[in-house]
């Protein structure tokens, strides 16, 4: 799955827990700031249990360093074809 925080305060990097509804679910492979996106971006493994419903996007959390952070799913890729985000600004 691919995550991104609300906020870009957590260094993502990986193995880092993944919560959903307060229960354990996974774990990050990989993460970090998406200077193409602006998003503060992971991709995890998490438990196809969690994904009962197809359209969970929220309830995921993630810890790091000992504190909670909150998670959204992301329903596909953020990138921006036409490059939009560079000319802005």
């Amino acid at each position: 799955m691919l995550f991104e925080t609300p906020d870009s305060r957590p260094l993502l990097l990986h193995d880092e827990p993944i919560y959903y509804n307060n229960r354990w679910v996974g774990r990050t492979t990989s993460g970090g700031p998406g200077f193409r996106t602006g998003k503060n971006l992971c991709f995890g493994y998490i438990d196809a249990e969690c994904m009962h419903e197809k359209t969970a996007l929220s309830g995921f959390a993630v810890k790091v360093a000992g504190e909670m952070h909150a998670l959204a799913r992301l329903p596909g890729t953020p990138y921006d074809p036409y490059g939009q985000k560079m000319r802005e600004g």
